[in-house]
């Protein structure tokens, strides 16, 4: 092991550029591996805290405020409406995010916290097919 570690730094001390290349080299490869094993873990554990995820479906209005042509808000008449017209459709729900802070106080050991929130509302069809529960507050 004396012998491995005095001629590595024998060769880092005689061929510094190819060295120092060489070690950044190994980082960035190592730094993409990581990042790719990262996406794919992403991608391959998505949805999976969803029950039946794969049996999901958002329907979504087109819109012209982004880029791709399509919105997250979905009006609540006409899609309560479409869900109760639709017989192959076990369970659905409409979903509207509010897009400005709104404070939020919360009472903690007695004194009130400030908090800033952004909020959603749902339908109550919107959380059971998801298989949403409701948890306790802190």
């Amino acid at each position: 092991m004396k012998i491995a570690l005095h001629n590595f730094l024998t060769t880092l001390r005689r061929y510094k550029a190819s060295s120092l290349l060489n070690i950044v080299g190994l980082t960035l490869a190592f730094t993409a591996f990581y990042v790719i094993l990262v996406q794919v873990r992403w991608e391959m554990t998505f949805n999976r805290a969803i029950p039946d995820a794969e049996r999901i479906y958002l329907v979504a209005p087109l819109s012209s405020f982004d880029e791709t042509k399509l919105s997250i808000i979905s009006p609540r008449p006409e899609g309560e409406q479409l869900i109760a017209r639709s017989p192959e459709i076990e369970a659905g729900g409409c979903i509207r995010p509010w897009r400005w802070e709104q404070p939020v106080w919360v009472r903690r050991g007695g004194d009130l916290l400030r908090l800033q929130a952004s909020f959603n509302e749902a339908s109550v069809g919107f959380v059971e097919a998801l298989g949403l529960k409701p948890s306790r507050g802190i």
